[in-house]
């Protein structure tokens, strides 16, 4: 995507290492692990958060789901032009600094929505549209960091090795969460769901502090970028990507209102009956 300085990440990293020998130094252990268990408490977090939050968008606009798809269609559409932004300002600022600024956007969004539930003051299509910014950060400030740091960190040779542990421990999550989340809605309601999606976020931003320290310089203004997105070249992997985009919509949007609608609101049942599904998906993928 138009990244340079990859050819001299070694030596910057070596540098770095050199520099930071102290035992007391935060970064004095491995950088991937560090990079594997951010991701892993972000997405126990986005787990959480993520099976019921249609529920809850679906029940605050009176069981509409043209309303709820309209509010994921603005939420895609207000982050697509501040991608190429974001890169030439993260490149400026560092990796380990946009992926932390990445992550109080998260919590942001966690932090509006436990207020929409609570009752707030402020004007809730207000909050709606502080969430969706929040939203919008975290997209653009945390996931091309965190690809950049994970193909400069991961081996060559054993990187899709790698991958497929941290996408194994990943499945298991989302296994286990879903009925956490159920219990705790059943329980306690949404807004303490969300107060645990915010504190696993935050705590999510901790490994970060042992990642080694560098930059990246983004080459392409903003036209030229998505010119090369829809090149010859690069044209079949966008669409790829654009068709996987569609069907994660109806696994994240449609898939969770489908079974709130089948289930009649019982949310312990809707989670542990996720977490089900997903144990069968694994285990298809085994066989196949």
């Amino acid at each position: 995507m138009g990244y340079t300085g990859r050819t001299v990440f070694e030596t910057q990293l070596h540098t770095f290492r050199q520099q930071r020998r102290h035992r007391h130094s935060l970064t004095h252990g491995a950088a991937l692990p560090a990079l594997a268990s951010n991701r892993l408490l972000s997405f126990a977090a986005s787990s959480i958060v993520g099976v019921f939050l249609p529920i809850f968008l679906y029940e605050f606009f009176d069981l509409s789901i043209a309303a709820v798809l309209l509010w994921y269609a603005i939420n895609f559409a207000v982050k697509f032009p501040f991608q190429v932004w974001a890169a030439q300002i993260f490149s400026r600022t560092g990796l380990i600094a946009s992926m932390v600024l990445g992550t109080l956007g998260i919590m942001l969004f966690y932090w509006t929505f436990y207020l929409l539930d609570t009752g707030s003051r402020l004007n809730p299509f207000l909050l709606m549209a502080v969430g969706i910014f929040g939203l919008m950060i975290v997209s653009c400030f945390y996931w091309s960091p965190f690809h950049i740091d994970y193909a400069s960190l991961s081996p060559k040779r054993s990187r899709s090795a790698y991958l497929a542990r941290l996408y194994a421990l990943q499945q298991l999550i989302t296994v286990i969460t879903p009925v956490i989340a159920g219990w705790v809605i059943l329980t306690y309601g949404y807004h303490v769901n969300f107060f645990l999606g915010l504190v696993l976020a935050g705590a999510s931003i901790v490994p970060l502090l042992f990642l080694p320290a560098f930059k990246v310089n983004y080459e392409f203004g903003f036209w030229e970028s998505f010119r090369r997105l829809f090149s010859r070249r690069f044209r079949p992997m966008s669409l790829s990507m654009m068709a996987y985009g569609a069907e994660n919509i109806v696994g994240v949007v449609v898939w969770p209102i489908f079974l709130y609608t089948i289930f009649n609101g019982q949310y312990l049942e809707i989670g542990a009956f996720a977490g089900i599904i997903v144990v069968i998906g694994l285990i298809i993928e085994l066989i196949v």
